[in-house]
């Protein structure tokens, strides 16, 4: 917190052994941010002899207090004040010889909306530390600052091997600063970054890499968006690089590349430099010569990589591999193949039970499924489920039907002639035939009525729809390209017209690999 000298004036009309005046002002030492009353230890501070008002300019006459600067009694934060007798229409100059050197000035005015005279300007603050410096103290503050820098680079694309201080200890963190120049003359702008590191005990020598740059499309127009991917010397793409594109030693562009090794911009007309460097590879560097009719470096074509894998179209073996497949050095996906160490048919990646006993149902993390439903349930084993078992607790071995209830093998041993009459008897199998063909019935009854309400709400979902068999999707072609279809380069984005001539526009979505409608 910052230590202040606070001026105030505010009107006070006074009496004092018959000597009159109307204003007092007040002096003390304060926090700037915050009020305090004790702090310790107070720079030393007396407003004694060390206030000075004056009227009409800075060196004009001095205007005598009629109550001299004193300590306030009994005062609780060191405030001193004095008492002046000021006309209206005057300018007054205030200023202070203590250590903070307050100055401000003010006219006294008239107004009977506010009761009388009143000061423009009746507070002031001054703080130690808001001095102005002279060109030489900046120059050697600027100074002093630069020699706490362990090392110091300056240049275009410069980089700079960081020392620590000696005997910095292992696990203590830095900062390092950075700072650039972009564009030149009136056009001028400066950025700056700054990030922190961890020291290591006695780190090798680091082993710098070689980078390799390629482009897609492979022969840019002017103002084509083109997306250029670097790799390591292992095919890998390198996230993290300094990438400039620089043209009449302008730099018009600074990027930092993706997860993928990327960046992208539009590329400009003319001879331009792509700067790719950063980490503990080798810097690179393309000349490119951008024309009406494409773009050309020294030995030929640009390379390039359409697929944006990190593979030269030359020697990629799968040149249309989806956005962010991992690939080998030949350019195709590298494929990690599936285990099912219990053989549940859940992998072993997403498998949260992987020790399930064979034959166990699983859910789709690998578990028992222990959701409770029947379906496949038979209690008593005689081949009907559980659901439509009329009879659960069959005994094992019975032959039953197809409710699962006993079917009789009695045989009926009466005379067909015999004539004893038989009227108003029934047998036990007479009452089970009416009972099953009662339960027949129901279940007639119930299959018809899910059947009507099929129809029905296909008849409803026709007419809201309006259907068209002959227009029906699933009698169409596939409604999209395939993934291994390739498109056009246009605007950063790679582009397809599907069907050809239906004037439909497809562009391919860089995270999935698909193609996704331009709408």
């Amino acid at each position: 917190e910052k230590i202040c000298e606070m001026s105030s004036i505010w009107r006070d009309e006074r009496w004092d052994d018959g000597d009159y005046s109307n204003f007092r002002m007040s002096l003390r030492q304060g926090m700037k941010y915050q009020y305090v009353d004790d702090l310790s230890p107070w720079p030393s501070y007396n407003a004694t002899n060390n206030a000075v008002l004056t009227e009409e300019d800075e060196e004009g006459p001095i205007v005598t207090p009629i109550r001299d600067w004193a300590l306030e009694e009994h005062s609780e934060n060191g405030r001193y004040y004095a008492d002046y007798d000021l006309e209206v229409g005057k300018r007054y100059f205030f200023r202070t010889t203590t250590g903070y050197q307050t100055f401000y000035e003010f006219e006294v005015e008239y107004d009977d909306e506010r009761g009388g005279m009143f000061v423009d300007d009746d507070h002031r603050e001054a703080c130690s530390g808001e001095e102005e410096m002279s060109d030489d103290e900046g120059i050697e503050m600027l100074d002093e600052f630069l020699s706490e820098f362990s090392s110091v680079a300056w240049g275009q694309g410069s980089s700079a091997d960081l020392r620590l201080p000696i005997l910095s200890p292992p696990g203590d963190d830095y900062t390092v600063l950075a700072m650039a120049q972009v564009g030149e003359g009136e056009n001028t702008t400066m950025v700056s970054a700054w990030g922190s590191e961890i020291t290591l005990p006695n780190p090798g020598p680091p082993e710098m890499e070689n980078l390799t740059l390629s482009f897609s499309p492979s022969n840019p127009l002017p103002n084509d968006i083109v997306q250029v991917t670097a790799t390591d010397e292992g095919g890998l793409p390198v996230e993290g690089l300094s990438f400039t594109v620089v043209k009449n030693n302008q730099t018009l562009v600074a990027l930092v590349s993706n997860d993928y090794g990327q960046v992208e911009f539009a590329i400009p007309n003319g001879t331009i430099i792509v700067r790719a460097s950063g980490g503990n590879y080798y810097p690179a560097e393309l000349t490119i010569v951008v024309t009406d009719s494409g773009s050309t470096i020294d030995n030929g074509t640009l390379p390039s990589d359409v697929d944006g894998d990190g593979v030269d179209d030359s020697v990629d073996d799968c040149p249309n591999t989806p956005a962010g497949t991992t690939v080998d050095t030949t350019g195709c996906a590298i494929v990690i193949p599936s285990s099912d160490t219990d053989g549940d048919g859940v992998d072993d990646s997403v498998d949260n039970c992987p020790n399930t006993p064979p034959g166990t149902t699983v859910d789709a993390v690998g578990c028992e499924d222990n959701s409770g439903t029947t379906n496949n349930m038979d209690a008593d084993g005689d081949g009907v489920n559980d659901i439509m078992d009329i009879c659960p607790n069959t005994p094992s071995g019975t032959t039953v039907d197809f409710i699962g209830c006993a079917i009789s093998e009695e045989i009926d041993e009466t005379d067909e002639t015999d004539e004893t009459d038989n009227t108003g008897t029934a047998s036990a199998d007479d009452g089970q035939l009416v009972s099953t063909t009662m339960i027949m019935a129901i279940i007639t009854g119930l299959i018809l009525a899910s059947i009507g309400v099929a129809v029905l709400v296909l008849f409803r979902r026709r007419q809201s729809d309006d259907w068209n068999y002959e227009e029906d999707v699933m009698f169409d072609s596939p409604d999209r390209p395939a993934p291994n279809m390739t498109g056009e380069m246009m605007d950063g984005y790679e582009v397809i017209e599907y069907p050809q001539g239906t004037n439909a526009w497809w562009y391919r979505d860089n995270e999935t690999g698909h193609w996704m409608e331009w709408t």
